[in-house]
C-alpha cells in the first residue's frame, strides 16, 4: 500500500489517491507516520526497495518525515515552490535520468499535480499553461527543451480514474540527453521565478472525484 508507479506513456498508477489526499491534508493521519525505506539507484532514482526499473516509489505526503528525502534533489526546488507557494498537491516528480545502454529511453524532468477538485484542476492547468507559453516564447531559439502541460489520468488499484496535471520539461527531438540534463536546471530556475508570480491560494479540501468513462470509452477530463 501507499506506492506509486509513474509511466510517461503507459498506465500511471497510485494505490489509493483518495487516501493519499487524506494524508496530504491531515498531518495526524496514520499513514504519515509509517516507516518507509528509500533506495537510490546508480542513476539517481529514489525508489522503493526491490524495484527493478526505477519507476516505483513511495507515495508520501508533505507531512511524512521522509517526504523531502524521497524527492530527487534536482527537482526538489520546483516541488517545494509548488507546495509552499501555491498549496498544490504533488503526487510525483523526477529530476530526469539518462540510462545509456541500460535503457534506451530516458526520463524527462517533471512534476505531477493531483487536483482536489475540478475547479482547482482548471486553475492549475491555466496557470501552468501561461507559464509554459511565456517560457516557450523565450525558448524559441533554444533547440534543447520546451515546457509542456500534460493532462493525464491517474489510476487507483481498483482502476478508478483521477484527473491529474503533469508539468514536463520536454527534450526536443534529436537532442542528446547530456545536453538536455546540462540545460534543464537553468530552465527550472526561470520556471520557479515565474511560478512565484502566480497568486497562491488555499487548497480545495474536497476529494478529487474519479473520472467516469465517456461514451466513446475514453476518459472525460476537461
Amino acid at each position: 500500500m501507499g506506492h506509486f508507479k509513474y509511466n510517461t506513456t503507459g498506465l500511471n498508477i497510485m494505490h489509493d489517491p483518495r487516501k493519499f489526499l487524506e494524508k496530504w491534508h491531515d498531518p495526524h493521519c496514520a499513514g504519515n507516520h509509517t516507516a518507509k525505506e528509500l533506495v537510490k539507484t546508480s542513476f539517481g532514482n529514489i525508489i522503493k526497495p526491490g524495484t527493478v526499473n526505477g519507476s516505483v516509489g513511495h507515495a508520501l505526503s508533505r507531512h511524512h518525515a521522509k517526504f523531502a528525502d524521497a524527492i530527487e534533489p534536482g527537482v526538489l526546488p520546483l516541488v517545494m515552490a509548488i507546495i509552499e507557494h501555491l498549496s498544490w498537491v504533488t503526487y510525483t516528480s523526477c529530476e530526469g535520468h539518462y540510462y545509456g545502454a541500460h535503457r534506451p529511453k530516458g526520463t524527462e524532468r517533471h512534476v505531477g499535480i493531483l487536483p482536489c477538485g475540478n475547479e482547482e484542476r482548471d486553475k492549475i492547468r491555466r496557470s501552468l499553461q501561461e507559464i509554459a507559453d511565456e517560457a516557450n516564447r523565450q525558448l524559441l531559439q533554444d533547440s534543447v527543451l520546451c515546457l509542456r502541460v500534460c493532462p493525464r489520468i491517474l489510476y487507483s488499484h481498483r482502476r478508478r480514474r483521477f484527473s491529474v496535471v503533469d508539468f514536463v520539461f520536454v527534450r526536443r527531438p534529436f537532442v542528446s540527453w547530456e545536453s538536455y540534463l546540462a540545460k534543464v536546471d537553468v530552465i527550472q530556475q526561470e520556471t520557479i521565478r515565474r511560478l512565484m508570480k502566480v497568486r497562491g491560494h488555499r487548497p480545495f479540501m474536497r476529494p478529487n472525484p474519479a473520472i467516469r468513462p465517456s461514451p466513446s470509452g475514453g476518459a472525460r477530463s476537461k
